[in-house]
């Protein structure tokens, strides 16, 4: 299965099924915004190791001529 069908699948329930989840509590809101910001800090960490990776060995030796 592709990502694509996956996608397609979850619009159209979400579309099919719309309202019929109860609305977040102050406890579920808050845990959530927890998650979201936890979910960007990974992918901004996950970003930046992409880089080191592909500059390769050069970044260790920078930090090691700035010490």
């Amino acid at each position: 299965m592709n990502e694509g069908t996956l996608d397609t699948w979850v619009s159209r329930y979400r579309q099919e099924h719309a309202g019929e989840e109860p609305p977040l509590n102050i406890s579920e809101r808050g845990r959530l915004r927890e998650l979201e910001r936890e979910n960007r800090e990974l992918r901004m960490k996950t970003e930046f190791l992409g880089k080191a990776r592909t500059r390769g060995g050069r970044c260790r030796e920078e930090g090691r001529r700035e010490s």
